[in-house]
């Protein structure tokens, strides 16, 4: 069968992760954009070098580890410095999503990129599928403030720096809302899935 590149996208503490692993659970590899930043940290000392210089000495810790925390808390209060920070780390992250996808697809027909930006990083129309995944903004926060342990005004800064949910569902293939329990998730991703299917049987009967 043809081999199929789905994005999955989705606004902060949508559940777009459970959405992914759920995907990679049927058979599909799976390319996480946050675990692939997070390396990038630890890695990529060029990167660390122009982080301190543009945000400063102490987004360091003494063993010279970015400290997310800190970062995170200088860029979501501040959208020019989180342009800032998207502008230093999305050549390196494309470059390293790009290498997981062209190696997955060696031994896998499904792979999944599980990824907030998508659609912002102008991703969208390199994805045979686009999965949006939406929650009500009120249960977003909530979540937030139960997972993560924020403050309202901490959940509502990280809520405020995304794109519109309406802007990135307009890009969409299928949006799913996740609102209720995990098998009606699952139940949504069935869908999803005939869907996958749909598009390697279509592409491998084209002339």
């Amino acid at each position: 069968m043809a081999k199929v590149l789905v994005g999955v996208t989705g606004n902060i503490a949508s559940g777009k992760s459970t959405v992914a692993q759920l995907l990679k659970d049927r058979g599909c590899a799976l390319v996480d954009a946050d675990v692939a930043a997070h390396e990038l940290y630890q890695t990529n000392a060029e990167l660390r070098l122009n982080l301190a210089q543009t945000f400063g000495e102490e987004v360091l810790s003494p063993s010279g580890e970015i400290n997310r925390a800190l970062l995170a808390e200088m860029v979501f209060s501040d959208k020019e410095q989180l342009e800032r920070l998207n502008a230093l780390v999305r050549p390196a992250l494309f470059r390293q999503l790009h290498e997981r996808i062209e190696a997955l697809f060696a031994d896998h027909d499904c792979v999944v990129v599980d990824a907030a930006l998508i659609v912002e990083w102008g991703m969208a129309d390199e994805m045979d599928l686009l999965v949006m995944v939406t929650a009500p903004e009120a249960l977003r926060r909530e979540r937030l403030m139960q997972r993560s342990g924020y403050t309202r005004v901490q959940a509502e800064q990280r809520i405020a720096s995304q794109m519109p949910e309406s802007d990135k569902a307009a890009k969409a293939h299928i949006v799913i809302s996740n609102v209720g329990s995990l098998e009606n998730l699952k139940e949504q991703i069935t869908e999803i899935w005939r869907e996958i299917m749909a598009r390697r049987i279509a592409s491998d009967t084209k002339p």
